[in-house]
């Protein structure tokens, strides 16, 4: 039987891995680019659990708007920025994999949520663009973890429906039935253990 395994990150962890097989760390409302301004409370908690592997699971809601707030303040694309996150992120990755001796993960980003959120409505784009913008992301910290030996988690078309949209029966709902706007529940965390950790 497998051990447990660390999620470490914003409000997703305590939405989509409240079970049995993690130990769910809270370190506040972090997004990739700004990571590593947390290393404080991510060591005071690692080193509670040297040897347990390791996932950083940011939210989508946080990084695609800092991608797309920060391609309107820079006046470039889209693309450039999200390269400007992921190269700031994954070396923050690397610098912890080489303190410890199980692996260290980065999870990939869940699709767009509730078009009706204040934040998406913020952002002058269809629900096409925000998952395009999710996507490429997904495909450059997927190559740029490979490329530095960084585990990289890949569940992204679990969690869509046909239509590539997110899926209705994997959203976060709070006890009194309403749904949330961008959280996604347990499914995805059984999900990552079933193809990433069940059988290691």
């Amino acid at each position: 039987m497998p051990g447990k395994t660390i999620i470490i990150g914003d409000s997703h962890v305590g939405m989509g891995y409240n079970i049995d097989q993690y130990i769910g760390i809270y370190i506040g409302a972090l997004t990739a680019y700004n990571v590593a301004n947390h290393d404080d409370k991510v060591q005071e908690q690692l080193i509670k659990h040297p040897d347990l592997p390791l996932v950083f699971c940011v939210g989508s809601v946080d990084v695609i708007y800092h991608v797309y707030s920060n391609a309107v303040a820079k006046n470039v694309t889209t693309e450039v920025t999200t390269r400007e996150i992921v190269n700031r992120y994954v070396p923050y990755l690397c610098k912890l994999q080489k303190t410890r001796t199980s692996k260290v993960y980065a999870m990939c980003l869940e699709p767009a949520g509730d078009m009706e959120d204040p934040v998406f409505k913020s952002m002058p784009y269809s629900w096409d663009k925000l998952n395009e913008m999710t996507l490429y992301y997904n495909k450059f910290l997927g190559d740029t973890c490979r490329e530095n030996n960084i585990g990289f988690i890949d569940i992204y078309d679990q969690m869509i429906d046909p239509t590539g949209h997110r899926r209705s029966d994997w959203v976060y709902q709070y006890p009194n039935g309403v749904r949330d706007g961008f959280h996604m529940d347990n499914h995805v965390g059984l999900a990552v253990w079933e193809k990433y950790f069940k059988n290691p």
